[in-house]
């Protein structure tokens, strides 16, 4: 693990090298205007007002697993990655305390490339719930500089880039889960990175292509597919490249796009890369056992595809901005025939879309189907880029019109005074909605735990639990663990008897045990935490706390 570990912070850090060295020479190559700078200076400002809570209490995600497994998984590391084997598969504690883990749990469908990071700055800084939220910032805002970048340098207008850029930073949606502890932001960073890196290499018929842009492109390919599985979707770029070269009918008129060939070539080198040695086809097989066959499946899509246009339809979440996309897309297909660049961040819109509505939420989606809007927030975060190009593509076109319509100072004044007022009412949303996630989150996720890690002492006691990593985002690392799925899958009760020996027992429960579907799937842990005699010690809201009477486990 020690490898991989190293492997992907090297991997990280000559990324953003290459990444800066690459803009510089960009810039210095074409100039960057004084408006640009002041630009970049009022969406900084933008930024860090709606992304950034004043209290600093950020919403971790809500959804579990993956709202707190890169917070345990990189705690976990801390302590144990010199004893693990080498895997590029998220890896935490299920069995035992984060410090003496006796059996680790193992996430197939998520990648080390965010938690191997987040390690690296435990490490250094220690370790905070928190560290992940600012790391994730720093991802939303490199989309922020892509988006800005693809718009100006790539569509040659920095208007456009203003407008994307802002509504980036001002969708309600997009604020609370951006410097969430989820996997999609920094994924959809690293998704935006390439295209922007891509077209500037092959687009921009650019003689001055260099080795340096050429070695950016390949390293942020191969960070990309560290972070998440759907991030694969980037090799599909160069296939855009041809089919767009098509469309124009410029074949004779243009020479072969230089680097093309070498770059395909990685591209295949790519794809055998990310089925062998990540091994995601293994990964895949993992994850079917409870998805009931593969978990991409196009009978998915008809349930997902409507909880997404759900999704996409809360005023509070998207204000009216849903409703432009529609308009967006409609109006890049029609302008596309002009200038075919626009094809990009459309074609990668809707390929991420499909490819998040074909893949399974959960067991218990497969199992009975039933699904909520909020679940398609976090996926929703990884098309927010490109969903923020389409919409600002249209207030472009809007203010293009208005401005050919009115003179120069009736369009200053209007556009601003318009522009101040929208503004003041996304911040109302953003504040409202985050607020109201982190509210939620408290009652349904937090508060539980942090009651339970109240009544506990970490050398004395022992927690049975299904909420196994959202306690070690908060928890004494001496604490010992029993993870309620391990317990169904792999423990009997003479298993139970020694790792609770000595120790005080406590049993979180939550009022959802009680549904039909989560008893037959933990059926066989059920069986055995019901033949222990226990008392409740602490109710609350949806959850009791139960201690165990020693004599029950004798």
């Amino acid at each position: 693990m020690t490898i991989a570990l190293i492997f992907l912070n090297l991997l990280f850090g000559s990324t953003l090298a290459l990444l800066f060295l690459s803009l510089r020479q960009e810039l210095k190559l074409n100039g960057i205007q004084y408006g640009n700078i002041l630009q970049l200076l009022f969406l900084l400002i933008l930024f860090i007002l709606f992304k950034i809570p004043f209290d600093f209490t950020f919403f971790k995600g809500l959804e579990y697993e993956d709202s707190y497994l890169i917070n345990a998984s990189s705690r976990f590391l801390v302590y144990n990655f010199q004893n693990l084997d080498f895997t590029f598969s998220v890896t935490s504690c299920g069995i035992g305390s984060l410090s003496q883990c006796e059996i680790r749990s193992v996430y197939p469908s998520n990648l080390m490339g965010l938690p191997s990071i987040l390690w690296l700055i435990n490490e250094v800084s220690g370790y905070s719930p928190m560290n992940i939220s600012l790391l994730n910032l720093v991802f939303a805002f490199m989309s922020l500089i892509g988006i800005y970048f693809i718009c100006s340098k790539i569509f040659s207008s920095s208007i456009l880039g203003l407008f994307s850029s802002v509504v980036f930073i001002t969708t309600p949606a997009f604020n609370s889960f951006h410097s969430s502890s989820l996997f999609e932001t920094s994924a959809s960073a690293l998704i935006v990175l390439s295209l922007l890196l891509f077209l500037m290499y092959f687009e921009k018929n650019n003689s001055k292509k260099s080795t340096l842009l050429f070695l950016s492109l390949v390293a942020v390919y191969m960070l990309a597919i560290h972070f998440k599985r759907e991030s694969i979707i980037i090799i599909s770029f160069p296939v855009l490249f041809i089919l767009i070269r098509f469309f124009q009918r410029r074949q004779k008129e243009n020479k072969k796009p230089q680097g093309l060939l070498p770059f395909l070539v990685f591209c295949c080198g790519l794809i055998v890369y990310y089925f062998y040695a990540l091994n995601i086809g293994a990964s895949l097989e993992m994850e079917s056992e409870y998805a009931l066959g593969n978990p991409f499946q196009f009978k998915f899509f008809k349930p997902l595809f409507f909880m997404f246009i759900r999704g996409f339809s809360n005023f509070s979440w998207f204000f009216v901005f849903s409703p432009l996309a529609i308009l967006g897309i409609i109006l890049l297909l029609n302008d596309s025939k002009k200038n075919p660049l626009l094809l990009y961040p459309l074609l990668v819109f809707i390929s991420l879309l499909f490819i998040n509505t074909i893949h399974h939420r959960s067991y218990y989606f497969v199992r009975s189907e039933v699904v909520n809007p909020f679940e398609s927030l976090r996926h929703i975060n990884l098309l927010s880029p490109f969903f923020s190009i389409i919409v600002g593509y249209v207030l472009y076109k809007t203010f293009l019109f208005i401005r050919t319509r009115l003179n120069k100072i009736h369009t200053v004044i209007s556009i601003y005074s318009v522009g101040l007022i929208i503004l003041s009412f996304l911040f109302y949303l953003t504040q409202e909605s985050r607020q109201d996630l982190i509210n939620i989150e408290f009652k349904e996720r937090i508060t539980p735990i942090m009651e339970l890690i109240e009544l506990t002492e970490p050398n004395e006691a022992v927690v049975i639990t299904d909420q196994t990593i959202l306690l070690q985002n908060y928890c004494d690392e001496k604490l010992p663990i029993i993870d309620f799925n391990i317990v169904s899958n792999y423990l009997v009760s003479e298993d139970i008897r020694k790792l609770t020996d000595k120790k005080s027992v406590y049993f979180l429960w939550k009022d959802y045990f009680n549904e039909k579907i989560f008893q037959e799937r933990y059926k066989k842990a059920f069986s055995i935490v019901n033949d222990l005699n226990m008392i409740t010690i602490k109710e609350g809201n949806g959850f009791a706390i139960k201690k165990v009477i020693k004599q029950s486990l004798e």
